[in-house]
């Protein structure tokens, strides 16, 4: 028998088919952890996207001020 590292349940070596580790982790809390991990990579990516589209939209707004430097002045004296 063996027992997976997260959710402290015993199994069957015969049952799951495989032989046990230290850190073995049943389907259910395998699966889990891989959700986990792809919910972070896509939280990263989606930062990642708004991070360049911010960064395109402020150098849109340079061009902009560069084109009409007197409008510029007076906004900054606003």
């Amino acid at each position: 028998m063996g027992e997976c590292s997260k959710c402290k349940v015993w199994f069957l070596k015969e049952c799951v088919k495989t032989s046990f580790s230290d850190n073995w982790l049943c389907w259910q809390c395998a699966h889990k952890a891989r959700l986990d991990a792809a919910q972070e990579e896509w939280t990263l990516k989606e930062f990642d996207t708004m991070l360049k589209n911010s960064v395109k939209n402020v150098s849109a707004i340079r061009n902009i001020s560069r084109k009409y430097p007197d409008h510029n002045k007076t906004e900054q004296e606003l």
